[in-house]
Formats: structure tokens, sequence, C-alpha cells
């Protein structure tokens, strides 16, 4: 969880929640006993620009890959907060990082029907993706609030953040999924819930109805992650 990567402004930065790979970045360079002047030399790039990674979490794909070489930190953790720290893997690079299509919502309703266009359908922007996804896995921007948590803290899926589906991956209780309802030509991104023989779809935001899952409803696919641009 690849193909020529569009040159759009969000393309040139690795998705990240801002906030949390801020403190991340932080957290790394207190721990390795080096200035944010030393820092930046090592890195090669200037103290202001590691003023503003701590401020706004805005990062270029190298540059993070130059930091986690530096801190002694893996790329993954500092991109995403997936691993802890010292956890030392090969870090990932824009040549072995997947990229997935960026869609429509409109096109991951006919993907849900026929996932292996996916592979053949010519994007607009490819995005790369943090996590481990299969290769007929694209992208979607999320719409309204649905997913939106009212409660700090909690997982949440604000609007304008990307989440990375996999068409191949395991549905299971709890689950993050993309599924086509009947009677629409989009599908819609929910909470994967069974209980008590029920099959529903959850939104995360209470002020939306949950979706019996029927024989007609399709799910189209497992979300992998979520990231957020700026």
């Amino acid at each position: 969880m690849v193909c020529s990567v569009a040159t759009s402004n969000r393309a040139k930065f690795y998705p990240m929640v801002k906030s949390d790979i801020s403190s991340r970045i932080r957290q790394a360079i207190k721990k390795t006993g080096k200035t944010q002047m030393e820092i930046a030399e090592l890195v090669g790039v200037s103290n202001a620009a590691v003023t503003k990674w701590l401020k706004s979490g805005s990062i270029a794909i190298d540059t993070l890959t130059r930091l986690a070489k530096v801190t002694d930190n893996s790329f993954e953790w500092l991109a995403t907060g997936s691993e802890g720290l010292n956890n030392i893997e090969p870090v990932p690079t824009k040549s072995n990082m997947s990229m997935v299509p960026l869609v429509s919502w409109v096109q991951a309703g006919s993907f849900c029907d026929a996932p292996d266009n996916i592979a053949q359908h010519q994007a607009e922007e490819y995005l790369p993706c943090p996590a481990a996804i299969g290769p007929r896995g694209y992208a979607l921007t999320v719409k309204g609030d649905s997913m939106t948590s009212p409660h700090s803290g909690d997982k949440s899926y604000p609007d304008g953040c990307v989440i990375y589906i996999d068409p191949d991956k395991e549905v299971t209780n709890g689950c993050r999924v993309v599924a086509h309802i009947e009677g629409t030509d989009q599908v819609t991104f929910k909470t994967y819930v069974e209980d008590a023989g029920r099959r529903y779809l959850k939104p995360i935001n209470p002020q939306y109805p949950m979706i019996d899952i029927t024989e007609h409803t399709r799910i189209c696919g497992v979300v992998v992650c979520k990231v957020d641009f700026e």
C-alpha cells in the first residue's frame, strides 16, 4: 500500500495530520539532543523550514525521508504515528511508495461494479499511500461531515481529508468501508457494523442516520488509512 505522479501542490507533500506530525517531529528532534539549527543543517534545509514543520506539519516527502534518517526514526512513524520511536525500518522513498489514483465518488461507484478497471483508469492525480494497500487500491476525498466526530480526540474523518480504499481487503466488524447504495450512482463512506444479526453502515457523526445493509448493498472496499492535506 504505483504510476506517474501528478505535479499538483498536494502531490508534493506527504499526507499527514498536521498537528500530529508536528508533535512527532518535535519529539524526534528533542530525542536526538541536537538543536533545531543542527537538525536543519543535517537535513539540508533552513532553520526557518524546521520552524514551519513544527508549526504547520507541512513537509515534503524527500525532506521527511532525510529527517527520519537524521533522527533515527522510521519514515512511517513520522508520517503517520503508526510505529513507535526507534522502530527502524527501511525508509520509503518516492520510488518504492505505493501511489494510488485519486478518483471521484462517481468513479468509485463504477469501480464498485468492476474494480479491475481501476488499474486501467487514467487518473489526473496519484497520491502516496502510507499504509499497505493492494494493487487495485484508490483514494477518495471525503465530502461532508457524516464521518466527523463531534468529540475532540476521537477518530474522525473531516471534510477534505483523503481516505485510501483497498477493494481486496477483508471486511470485518467495525472497519471503515465505502459501499454502493441501491438507487444511487455513488458510494458512501461509513463504518461497517454487525450487531445481533443485523448489518448496517454507521456514521461517526450521530446527526446522520444508520443505513441498513440489504442484499442490494455492495461493499466496495475497506479504508486502510486516512490522511489530511494542507
